[in-house]
């Protein structure tokens, strides 16, 4: 059979669109341009873009053999083709929650992804690669235990902060001191034995100028792990993974860390009335969104009805906040976390333990 030019032009057309066709570049869009490392140093292209790899490959019609010509590895540009034709099905989330616990090897093996390609799905994930110390260090630490995580994502809600994406730090000043050790007592095996410390705490801003106490925990995969879901956008807020984990344990350390109990004590003086309490959270650091989603776990996970209260607007224009219990679920709320009050901080869920601090 003879083939015209019009037909040698046809087949090689329905070709190229077969060959385009197995590419999947709606997925890959969102990483066209992200510089993926080209191999050897003394090589002529020290990276190479998806983008780039789209243009010599699929747009000009190259085979990989004479793209390898103009410079390029062709193993990077074997893990280009396999990623763009959907081969490689690992997601940047799966693959940043396996890192933080296993290397690289075992995730090869646990997807049976070659080692090689994790290595550029890293770099094209923006992933920050984690050395052999830290892996040695992720087997040697001890796991939190429930109460530990219940306790930890209490705290989190209400004063404790993350630091260095893999620690928690706590801070109390010198009226909870009992607090803090009790804190530290409960995470000291995460600790180093002298991480307790007091100091000066001395702020303009806040008008402080007082003793405090603080420490800070090791770094554990478990608290970077709560770290992330609390500051997913560089703030601490609320989300539904994080309400999952809340216990009355957790809601007891969160009063405990920013709830108030208003007795309307003058009022019961004068009357007598055994008035209901009014119990509510400083939240004035979350968003509104955070406050309903915790508004809604109060109410879904622990029956306690509760509301938002308006603040003192901040100085840059917003209106920060407070969660309200309602007076109907004051007493259901007392009795769910009673029982973990410390007896520091009973003057926050008993009326004769508060009687007895404002009248010392």
């Amino acid at each position: 059979m003879i083939f015209t030019e019009n037909h040698k032009q046809n087949i090689k057309k329905s070709r190229l669109d077969y060959i385009r066709s197995k590419y999947k570049w709606d997925l890959v869009e969102p990483y066209l341009d992200v510089e993926i490392k080209n191999g050897e140093r003394n090589r002529k292209h020290r990276f190479i873009t998806l983008r780039e790899f789209k243009r010599l490959k699929v747009d000009q019609n190259k085979s990989i053999k004479d793209v390898e010509k103009e410079g390029y590895s062709r193993y990077i540009l074997g893990f280009c083709s396999r990623f763009c034709k959907g081969m490689i099905k690992l997601t940047k989330e799966k693959l940043e929650e396996e890192y933080r616990i296993i290397d690289l090897d075992k995730i090869s093996k646990k997807y049976s992804i070659d080692r090689g390609d994790l290595a550029c799905l890293r770099q094209l994930y923006g992933i920050k690669s984690m050395s052999g110390p830290y892996f040695k260090r992720l087997e040697r630490e001890k796991p939190l235990s429930k109460r530990q995580i219940e306790i930890l994502y209490g705290t989190m809600m209400g004063d404790a902060c993350g630091i260095g994406g893999r620690r928690i730090s706590f801070k109390h000043g010198d009226c909870q001191k009992e607090y803090i050790f009790w804190k530290f007592d409960e995470f000291e095996e995460h600790c180093t034995p002298f991480s307790i410390k007091v100091y000066w705490n001395k702020n303009e801003k806040y008008k402080l100028d007082s003793i405090a106490w603080q420490f800070r925990t090791r770094f554990n995969s478990e608290f970077e792990k709560c770290i992330n879901q609390f500051y997913k956008n560089g703030k601490k807020e609320i989300r539904e993974e994080i309400v999952e984990h809340l216990t009355p344990l957790s809601l007891a350390v969160w009063f405990m860390d920013d709830g108030t109990t208003n007795y309307s004590h003058n009022r019961r003086l004068k009357t007598g009335y055994n008035i209901a309490p009014i119990m509510s959270f400083c939240t004035d650091a979350f968003s509104i969104e955070s406050c309903n989603i915790l508004i809604k776990c109060l109410d879904e996970k622990f029956g306690i009805k509760s509301r938002l209260r308006k603040v003192k607007k901040l100085k840059d224009g917003t209106t920060p906040y407070n969660i309200y219990i309602n007076a109907a679920s004051a007493h259901d709320f007392l009795s769910l976390i009673r029982q973990y009050i410390i007896p520091s901080m009973m003057y926050k869920v008993d009326y004769e333990e508060y009687k007895k601090k404002v009248e010392q």
